[in-house]
């Protein structure tokens, strides 16, 4: 459900003194994940006198933004099922983390998605949010939902960790930076509070991207 349209101040007294000078009321709309416009109802309140409603609509102006590779590369990765791999992405402007998303032509086996803030040379650092649980990929897009987490413009790092086989999409042409490490096998054990000493190369981008929001 839209949250609701925000009134500033939420309230105003006037008297004989004042009774004539205009105050400005701002209207807003909340930051959220949706696009929709919010719409509310006003109501102006005096003793002695009637109620008076105001209908406000305010214009949404949320702007949806993934970071990564959500566009299907023809190509496909099986990655090794002792690794966490991760794939360096930068994102511009503070925007709020939305969702986890991988694309798999097949479909089939299960991961766990985190995501590391970078280290300062180039490199996963420490864990910024890892969903409670892994998911099941399905063919075609899957996405899991993430905490809603503020995210300040930067580099950051996608992270996988696989339960099994799973075919993820990836370029032939487009190149990412890749950082491995070795993990436990399957997706139950919680991800480090930093990511391993990994060995990273340039490779073929992967069809792993995170969706967030903003304002």
């Amino acid at each position: 459900m839209p949250a609701s349209v925000t009134v500033m101040p939420g309230s105003v007294t006037f008297d004989s003194g004042n009774y004539m000078t205009p105050v400005p009321i701002t209207l807003g709309g909340p930051v959220d994940r949706n696009t929709i416009g919010e719409a509310a109802t006003i109501t102006i309140k005096s003793p002695g006198i009637a109620d008076a409603t105001v209908a406000a609509n305010v214009a949404d102006l949320t702007v949806n933004q993934a970071f990564g590779f959500p566009t299907p590369f023809t190509g496909s990765a099986t990655l090794p099922v002792t690794n966490m791999v991760a794939m360096q992405i930068t994102t511009t402007g503070t925007t709020t983390l939305d969702a986890f998303g991988v694309y798999s032509a097949a479909g089939g086996g299960g991961l766990r998605f985190a995501l590391y803030a970078d280290d300062g040379t180039g490199r996963p650092g420490s864990i910024v949010l890892a969903p409670a649980a892994g998911v099941n990929v399905v063919a075609g897009n899957t996405l899991q939902d993430a905490a809603d987490t503020s995210l300040p413009a930067g580099t950051y790092w996608i992270a996988v960790r696989l339960g099994g086989v799973v075919s993820i999409g990836q370029s032939g042409t487009t190149m990412a930076t890749l950082c491995s490490a070795g993990a436990p096998s399957g997706t139950g054990a919680p991800w480090p509070s930093a990511f391993p000493a990994s060995t990273c190369s340039a490779g073929g981008a992967l069809n792993l991207w995170i969706d967030t929001y903003h304002q």
